[in-house]
């Protein structure tokens, strides 16, 4: 699903939320998107390297495992004017104590500056499943 978000009456970008119905466990990735991937946090089981440059100086571990959130801070080195969006290539762990899906969204709004979500909010996992 992807959600417009709005800044003082103007479109900036979207909440791009998804979601694996036939995963035996938890599994999503939430995504701030303007014209390209701002940050992320995949919360998988998924292993991957994070970049050599990254790893060298102290900013995150050689590998990620597990649920782990690609942050603008660590990421934004890599906007360089470049006329095509850049990978999202590091990410540390995702440490938060939250363990639902609504938690997660709701920390992950609040740490890239979404407005708080109502508690009647509507943005939710598809249930498991097929459609077919």
């Amino acid at each position: 699903m992807k959600y417009p978000l709005e800044v003082g009456g103007e479109l900036t970008g979207q909440l791009w939320v998804v979601g694996f119905p036939r995963a035996n466990t938890l599994k999503f990735r939430l995504q701030r998107v303007l014209d390209a991937p701002l940050c992320r946090l995949d919360y998988t089981n998924e292993t991957h390297p994070n970049s050599i440059d990254g790893y060298t100086n102290g900013l995150v571990p050689m590998f990620v495992t597990g649920p782990h959130y690609h942050s603008w801070p660590i990421n934004q080195r890599f906007f360089r004017g470049a006329t095509r969006p850049p990978k999202l290539h590091d990410a540390l762990p995702y440490m938060e104590p939250g363990k639902t899906f609504d938690a997660v969204l709701r920390w992950f709004c609040t740490d890239t500056n979404i407005e708080s979500l109502p508690g009647s909010h509507l943005i939710g996992l598809p249930e498991p499943g097929t459609l077919l």
